[in-house]
């Protein structure tokens, strides 16, 4: 049984003065477990992991709320930077842009190694900068299993809310 651990994996570190609030609702997908706790000074990380080891893949989204500095491009950039900085054989191999809740979105996938060296995963990125926080939507699964993810990655994505 390959072990969950890539679920904590991502922390993005970015810095600035908090000014304003905002926060995210996003509903949990059917067969999925929520998690909401604060790790390394973030406020707001909800875990979500499949419940169910007998499924045909490992999946875990992580969703972050951090206080940002500039605008998307620069968050995006200093994000990739520091995942460059954490993982061994980080290998970006696409990115675009999108649309979340009505704000602008970057989106990046990755291959990395995990902190182990045991294996490699495969993980989506999505950063979404609203006022003075970005946030990130992560998912990661087992290597060249990520097609296989997106679906649930789609349906959380659709049903996120700012306030």
């Amino acid at each position: 049984m390959k072990s969950y651990f890539f679920l904590f994996l991502l922390v993005l570190v970015i810095n600035s003065c908090e000014k304003n609030k905002s926060e995210i609702i996003v509903d949990t997908p059917k067969g999925w477990k929520r998690i909401d706790t604060v790790y390394a000074g973030q406020k707001k990380i909800k875990f979500f992991q499949i419940l169910n080891d007998s499924m045909p893949f490992l999946g875990a989204m992580v969703i972050t709320r951090d206080k940002a500095p500039g605008n998307l491009d620069e968050c995006y950039r200093k994000a990739i930077t520091e995942l460059q900085k954490k993982f061994k054989e980080f290998h970006e191999y696409d990115q675009g842009y999108t649309e979340i809740a009505g704000y602008k979105a970057k989106w990046t996938q990755y291959r990395c190694m995990l902190f182990d060296d045991t294996e490699s995963i495969d993980q989506k990125l999505y950063l979404v900068k609203v006022g003075d926080y970005v946030y990130g939507i992560n998912g990661g699964t087992d290597i060249n299993n990520l097609n296989k993810l997106q679906k649930t990655l789609d349906e959380v994505l659709s049903s996120i809310r700012f306030k």
